[in-house]
């Protein structure tokens, strides 16, 4: 087991449902759940770079939009329906989840962005990839 100095921190924003369900197996995870209830306010003091959204908790226009233009954050929705078309995510669980799949998911997209990082180089105001060798505008 890693002591949780050594695990990555990962936001949280959910429903009081599943953040009591999560509280209960947070010695399962391999990283450290930070639940936030606001956050517009609570992100800018989180050392994270990936949230954890429950789609219960989506039920507000202002805060779908929020949470789409959170452009430096990768995303995992967990949602109960295979469709969830009014919000952006990186990666997506559906209920019933186990602890397994959300540890496998979170390293997934976590691996992703770090090699989407390090496959690029800005240059000016474009972004050449050094995998295919392009520009991106």
């Amino acid at each position: 087991m890693h002591s949780s100095n050594n695990k990555l921190n990962i936001a949280c924003f959910a429903s009081d449902k599943l953040i009591n369900s999560l509280s209960e197996l947070k010695h399962e995870f391999d990283f450290n759940l930070l639940f936030v209830k606001n956050p517009e306010k609570e992100l800018q003091n989180i050392d994270s770079n990936v949230l954890l959204v429950d789609s219960e908790i989506l039920n507000d226009k202002y805060i779908v939009r929020f949470i789409n233009n959170l452009e430096t954050y990768s995303k995992l929705l967990i949602s109960n329906s295979e469709k969830f078309p009014f919000i952006s995510f990186d990666e997506k669980l559906k209920r019933p989840i186990s602890v397994v799949d959300l540890n496998k998911r979170l390293v997934k997209i976590l691996t992703s962005k770090q090699f989407n990082k390090n496959s690029s180089i800005k240059i000016k105001e474009y972004k050449l990839n050094k995998n295919e060798k392009k520009f991106n505008y």
